[in-house]
C-alpha cells in the first residue's frame, strides 16, 4: 500500500492553471518516460520543476521516480546518483506542507544512499557516493547536477570536516518497531503478573481445605456433608485457578518474548521490497523493486 507521503504527492492537482511552457515541458517528459527514456524524463522534470507556475515538488518526486526507473532498468548507478541529489534538493529546500512529507524525503535519501552502497558493494565499481569497497567518498559532481545544491569539496590541504557524532533521529518505522516491542513487553509482564495472582489464589484454596481437614481430624469426628461440599468447593476453585494461571503463563511468556525480540531488532532495516510508479501525470507503469 502507498504511504501517506506518496499518496499526497501523487494526487497532487493541476488547476493551478500552468503556462504553455510548462504544459510542453511536462509533454516533452512524458513522451520520453512512455518511450523508457527514463533519464531524460527526469531530466525535463527538473527543468519543469523550475517553472515558478509548477508545484515544484510534484515535479521533483517525477524526476526522481524516473531517475530511479533509469537506475533499475540499466543498473547504472548514475542514475541513481541523480535521483539522490534531486531527492537532497527536495530535503536542503525544506518546502514540505506536513511533517509526514518531510519524513517521506529524508528516508528517500536515506534509502538511496543505502541502495548505492551495496551497489557498490555488489558490483565492486565505485559510484558518486561510495567507493569499490563500500567505503564513502567525497561527493562527485555529476555531468547534469547544475542545479544540485552546493556543496564545498574538501581540498587536498584542508581536511574535510567531522561529521556530525549526534545520533540519527530516528524514523518512522524504527519507531513503530519500538512501540511495538514496547507494547508486547508491557502485555506479557501484565499477563504473568495475572498469573501469578491465580497461583496465588489457588495457593489459599488449598491451604484452606487443609486446615478445615485438620479442624475434623482434631474433633475426632467424620466429616459432615456441609464439610465435605465446602471442600469440594474449594478444590474446584483451586483447579480453577491452576488452568487459569497456567494459560495466562504462557500466554504472558510469550507477549513478553515477542516484545524482548522487537526490542532488540528495532535498528533501521532497508526496505527489501518496494512498488513505486514512474513516469508523468498520466503515468508510465509501475515498478517492483526487490532486494535478495
Amino acid at each position: 500500500m502507498l504511504s501517506t507521503p506518496l499518496v499526497v504527492l501523487s494526487v497532487l492537482l493541476l488547476f493551478h492553471g500552468p503556462g504553455p511552457e510548462a504544459a510542453e515541458l511536462r509533454a516533452h517528459a512524458e513522451s520520453k518516460a512512455r518511450e523508457r527514456a527514463y533519464a531524460e524524463a527526469g531530466e525535463v522534470y527538473v527543468t519543469l520543476a523550475g517553472l515558478p507556475e509548477v508545484d515544484r515538488i510534484r515535479e521533483m518526486f517525477n524526476a526522481h521516480t524516473n531517475f530511479e526507473a533509469a537506475f533499475l532498468t540499466s543498473r547504472e548507478p548514475r542514475h541513481l546518483c541523480r535521483a539522490l541529489v534531486v531527492a537532497e534538493r527536495v530535503v536542503l529546500e525544506d518546502r514540505f506542507k506536513d511533517e509526514d512529507m518531510g519524513l517521506f524525503w529524508r528516508e528517500l535519501v536515506d534509502q538511496d544512499l543505502e541502495r548505492l552502497r551495496e551497489d557498490a558493494l555488489k558490483t565492486q565499481r565505485p559510484n558518486c557516493r561510495f567507493g569499490a569497497s563500500g567505503g564513502p567518498r567525497s561527493i562527485v559532481p555529476l555531468l547534469a547536477d547544475s542545479d544540485a545544491p552546493r556543496v564545498r569539496m574538501p581540498s587536498p590541504e584542508t581536511p574535510a570536516p567531522a561529521r556530525d557524532l549526534a545520533p540519527p533521529i530516528p524514523s518512522r518505522r524504527e519507531r513503530a518497531h519500538t512501540a511495538a516491542g514496547a507494547a508486547f513487553t508491557g502485555l506479557g509482564v501484565g499477563f504473568l503478573g495475572l498469573s501469578a495472582g491465580a497461583l496465588a489464589v489457588q495457593v489459599d484454596q488449598v491451604q484452606a481445605i487443609r486446615k478445615q481437614t485438620d479442624l475434623v481430624s482434631a474433633q475426632n469426628r467424620p466429616p459432615t456433608s456441609a464439610d465435605q461440599a465446602w471442600v469440594d468447593d474449594r478444590a474446584a476453585q483451586a483447579r480453577g485457578m491452576r488452568s487459569l494461571a497456567i494459560g495466562i503463563g504462557v500466554a504472558g511468556g510469550a507477549s513478553l518474548a515477542t516484545g524482548v525480540i522487537l526490542l532488540a531488532t528495532r535498528k533501521r532495516f532497508t526496505r527489501r521490497t518496494a512498488l513505486r510508479p514512474y513516469g508523468g501525470a498520466q503515468g508510465a507503469g509501475l515498478l517492483l523493486q526487490g532486494q535478495f
